[in-house]
């Protein structure tokens, strides 16, 4: 079985990405809003990448990402961020947030292993 991402995200800014990981044996879901991913992912299966707009999780409430986490059984969760934003410490040890990568995000740089990652 494929490994399952969920990209969320607004506009075409994460798009390369969706493609990237398509290229790399992903099974690739998308959404436009948080909501709308806990409201259908937790009949799928387990989550292994999540990659959202850190930009529009932060319009709707960033505790939207303990629901996300928790709910969709999500293995690494990281946040794109856009210039001259920042997802400060605080923020990534409160949600436990694996990775914070700036846009434009590579594929590549999501398929790196992460220390201590099984």
């Amino acid at each position: 079985m494929d490994k399952l991402a969920v990209i969320i995200h607004d506009g075409e800014s994460l798009q390369q990405v969706e493609m990237g990981l398509l290229d790399h044996g992903f099974d690739v879901t998308v959404f436009s809003h948080p909501v709308s991913a806990l409201q259908f992912m937790p009949t799928i299966r387990p989550v292994d990448l999540l990659v959202a707009d850190y930009r529009l999780l932060e319009q709707i409430g960033l505790d939207v990402l303990g629901s996300l986490r928790s709910v969709l059984s999500v293995r690494q969760l990281v946040v794109a961020v856009s210039s001259g934003h920042q997802a400060t410490g605080e923020v990534v040890t409160q949600w436990r947030i694996d990775r914070v990568l700036s846009k434009p995000i590579r594929v590549e740089e999501l398929l790196i292993p992460q220390e201590g990652a099984v």
